[in-house]
């Protein structure tokens, strides 16, 4: 799915371009180009040591890539200052870790709602309960995440 210049905004939520990521000799991404289309669910496969993280890490702009375009809607990432994808990230993306990354001291409640307290807004209390009742974690929140 090669993303155009043309329709990039309006056709992909993330597209990606030639991108490639190395670290020292060793190259994990080599001029990738995927478009991940608007509202669409898209499971990334392979085998360990394949890229995959590498790929999604670049993608949601937590590694930048070694050459290539990363965009998020129209956005060029790769122009961003740290604190400009520190905000984008926690505002417009969602990445679920493959390693949980939860805070052990944290109930699921404020491990969900972490993100917006940090950016110093609250969650919506509608929002919070469908998100936790569409992934089965409703009369979970007060539980720790080892429970």
């Amino acid at each position: 799915m090669q993303p155009t210049t043309t329709s990039r905004a309006t056709q992909f939520a993330v597209s990606l371009e030639e991108v490639s990521q190395s670290y020292g000799e060793v190259t994990a991404l080599d001029r990738v180009s995927w478009g991940f289309r608007k509202g669409s669910l898209t499971a990334i496969m392979g085998p360990s040591g394949s890229g995959k993280s590498t790929f999604l890490h670049c993608a949601s702009g937590l590694d930048r890539p070694s050459a290539g375009t990363v965009r998020l809607g129209d956005l060029d990432m790769g122009g961003l200052r740290e604190t400009e994808l520190t905000r984008l990230r926690r505002e417009r993306i969602g990445f679920v870790f493959q390693g949980y990354n939860l805070m052990p001291s944290m109930d699921v409640e404020r491990n969900i709602t972490l993100p917006l307290t940090l950016g110093g807004r609250q969650a919506d209390r509608h929002w919070l309960d469908e998100v936790v009742h569409r992934v089965g974690m409703a009369g979970h929140l007060d539980r720790l995440p080892a429970r």
